[in-house]
């Protein structure tokens, strides 16, 4: 059973939600930027779920994200890739907050003007939610400071440095073609280049993948690709903190028999660090039931 939702008393307005995660990118992204070249140095990360090192500008980006969460007089509980959990303010938490602090660590690394990575934030209703109690959320790209975010009922918005936010849809995109979706082969997971080599079998290549799940999701919500195929791992954390900014576009996001990810639990869907589910994200219902079917 769902535990009781937040009384409405306990509960922030939503454009209050909106503007910490909005300026708690930013801090991340000021952060990194102070860091230079130091941001690519290896450290010890003991407290991180997965690895026993990671990169300085990863850990240094989740530290703003909590410290600007620490101060904004929220109740919340965080799970973040290198932090893990963190309880922040009164207990138990009106929220929880999903954190990656470099999705696409290794092309990071590379410190060129080309690269693209990004910081992944999203606030969801209530400490047990499932994944349509997202409220808000969003991606600070690097190196650009693009900032793409998303509010629920109240649209997905992309935003330039310096310049005025425009809204972003998904391109409607029914038809599944050649290279008009990314598909994540990430060779950890044996299901990634199994699913490659069966839709380059059928006729299907997918287009080159950026390196970086953030930006997957970020040019599927503005419509630059029709869709993109993933996989469960590391607690979902690219999954969840991108599903707002998918549904706010006009998108869907799937699982393997066309459910959406709406229902599921986060805390229980998908959580073993193990690539066994396939996740579809797509512009449209009809592009994700064509993807599906062509995953058969």
């Amino acid at each position: 059973m769902r535990e009781k939702p937040p009384s409405i008393e306990r509960i922030e307005p939503i454009e209050k939600l909106r503007d910490i995660v909005q300026n708690a990118l930013l801090s991340a992204y000021r952060k990194v930027l102070d860091l230079g070249p130091r941001g690519i140095e290896v450290i010890p990360s003991p407290l991180s779920s997965y690895d026993a090192e990671v990169l300085r500008a990863d850990w240094e980006a989740e530290e703003a994200v909590l410290d600007y969460l620490s101060n904004s007089g929220l109740s919340i509980v965080v799970r973040s890739e290198e932090h893990a959990w963190r309880d922040i303010g009164s207990q138990p938490a009106d929220y929880l907050a999903v954190l990656d602090g470099i999705d696409g660590s290794s092309e990071f690394k590379k410190q060129d003007s080309n690269h693209r990575s990004g910081t992944m934030l999203g606030i969801f209703r209530g400490r047990n939610p499932i994944y349509d109690d997202y409220i808000t959320g969003g991606i600070i790209e690097y190196p650009s400071g693009k900032l793409y975010t998303a509010t629920k009922n109240l649209w997905a918005f992309a935003q330039e440095p310096g310049l005025q936010p425009f809204s972003i849809r998904a391109n409607g995109q029914t038809v599944l073609t050649p290279e008009s979706f990314y598909v994540d082969n990430n060779k950890d997971y044996k299901r990634m280049p199994e699913t490659v080599n069966l839709l380059n079998g059928k006729g299907f290549k997918p287009k080159e993948r950026l390196g970086s799940s953030a930006m997957h999701y970020a040019e599927v919500a503005d419509g630059r690709i029709g869709g993109v195929i993933e996989c469960n791992r590391k607690a979902n954390l690219e999954i969840a903190t991108a599903y707002g900014l998918i549904r706010e576009s006009g998108g869907v996001m799937v699982n393997e028999e066309g459910e959406s990810l709406g229902s599921k639990n986060y805390r229980q869907f998908g959580q073993v660090n193990d690539g066994s589910l396939l996740i579809i994200t797509a512009a449209t219902k009809e592009l994700a039931d064509e993807i599906i079917k062509n995953l058969k």
